[in-house]
């Protein structure tokens, strides 16, 4: 998924200079194990994109339980 935040804020105080982003995950498979990556990029391409590795570790499936099957 990819989410656009324009982080330039002027503002002093820390807490409204904070950001929160959803995204969906796409439907697969993801593995406690295995690294997932959010890219950090400039517009602009002024700045090298930052790369952070993070874990996905999803409790259970929705697909395995049958909750939305036809």
């Amino acid at each position: 998924d990819e989410q656009k935040i324009i982080a330039n804020s002027p503002e002093k105080n820390e807490q409204e200079r904070t950001f929160r982003c959803n995204f969906n995950l796409k439907s697969r498979e993801y593995r406690r194990t295995d690294p997932y990556y959010l890219v950090i990029a400039d517009e602009t391409g002024l700045q090298l994109p930052v790369k952070e590795t993070f874990q996905i570790d999803i409790a259970f499936a929705v697909e395995s339980f049958g909750f939305f099957s036809e």
